[in-house]
């Protein structure tokens, strides 16, 4: 099997910060992490091939990150680029696509660097992605024997075309530290996430059905990404939404407690009012979503159904006012203003746009079966 492994490194420049949809950019003054996850492949002497995606495609960006992978001499990496964004822009004219479905094909979200994952995929002859993210170390000496065990092979009687592995903390741990408890005491989300993952990591059978997949630690067969893209409709949790796409279209995922990388992010300089905006648009449409596609959320049990109920406004205008009392102690008043704006503007903006995008995804895979089966074509 011939895989290419996948590697998104995120950047930005100070003045986008604020609107960044990414959790912890790297300013492109900085070093970031990008040659740390190359060190861990080269001391573990993979041989498959690389593409790392700078997000967002920028000359100045491009330019970092090449001088960045230009010192791994030793891997076969390549980059992608702004002209190979064109290439793919320029395919899908020629193929007569709509507007609409061309302008998903951007370097802007983290669903639509996935999916350009996938297409370079294709258009490479790929037989499966291998996704890592830049700010993980693989320690691993068998992980890219693990990461394709299984891969098309029959599992609880259907093939396996996708799994998730999982991440551990500089520690070696697994569970994530719940942060300010008592302020979102209804948005404890790294609690939910260890529940969904505790059974599958802690389980004596290697493979275990999920509720939830880690974008950073994925392998996805060309069986599967041909057919099913990332949602571009939606701006973040793209790889446990990816999962849902799955199961909808009768695919199964499973979490493999043998695949694991080390993840240490970056000190993230985003406030959290801009993060936990992100899943109040996320949120807000994927239950709108799954109520299009009659899916039931207790399928979804423990995470990411917790947020994805009739509740969901409470949890989110709650969680929001607590902030602002808490900044406005703190004398934090422009944070308590965009906590605030949380809990009306962008509340009742997101469920407007889930109501007009709710229904579209299923329109974009149509699309998106079509032209894939052009790009697998093209030599």
């Amino acid at each position: 099997m011939k895989p290419l492994i996948i590697i998104p490194t995120y950047w930005t420049f100070m003045k986008e910060l604020e609107e960044s949809v990414f959790d912890h950019p790297t300013l492109y003054r900085k070093r970031g992490t990008l040659a740390r996850c190359l060190k861990s492949l080269e001391a573990l002497g993979v041989r498959e091939d690389i593409m790392v995606f700078p997000a967002p495609t920028h000359r100045i960006i491009e330019r970092k990150v090449h001088k960045i992978i230009s010192k791994f001499p030793k891997l076969n990496i390549c980059m992608f680029s702004e002209e190979d964004l064109k290439f793919i822009q320029d395919l899908l004219h020629k193929k007569k696509f709509s507007e609409q479905f061309i302008r998903h094909f951007n370097m802007n979200t983290y669903p639509s660097i996935r999916n350009m994952g996938f297409v370079m995929a294709a258009l490479r002859k790929a037989d499966a992605v291998i996704q890592i993210d830049d700010d993980e170390i693989v320690e691993d000496k068998n992980f890219m024997k693990k990461a394709l065990e299984f891969i098309g092979e029959k599992v609880s009687g259907k093939r396996l075309w996708a799994k998730t592995g999982y991440y551990v903390n500089k520690n070696g741990r697994w569970k994530m530290r719940q942060i300010n408890p008592e302020i979102r005491k209804l948005w404890l989300k790294e609690t939910y996430i260890n529940k969904a993952l505790q059974p599958c990591i802690e389980s004596k059978k290697r493979l275990t059905k999920t509720t939830i997949a880690l974008g950073g630690n994925m392998v996805v067969h060309k069986n599967l990404f041909a057919k099913i893209p990332y949602d571009p409709f939606n701006t973040r949790g793209e790889d446990v939404d990816y999962l849902i796409n799955c199961r909808y279209f009768g695919y199964n995922f499973f979490l493999d407690n043998e695949l694991k990388v080390k993840h240490i992010p970056p000190k993230s300089m985003l406030a959290y009012w801009a993060k936990f905006r992100q899943d109040i648009y996320r949120f807000i449409y994927l239950r709108e979503k799954l109520r299009c596609l009659h899916l039931d959320v207790t399928d979804f049990d423990p995470y990411p159904s917790v947020f994805l109920r009739e509740d969901l406004e409470n949890r989110i205008i709650t969680t929001s006012v607590n902030y602002v009392k808490d900044c406005l102690e703190r004398n934090k008043l422009h944070d308590a203003k965009e906590y605030l704006k949380n809990a009306t503007e962008i509340l009742e903006e997101s469920k407007k746009r889930a109501e007009v995008t709710g229904n579209a995804y299923l329109e974009f895979q149509k699309n998106w079966k079509r032209f894939m089966r052009f790009a697998s074509r093209r030599c």
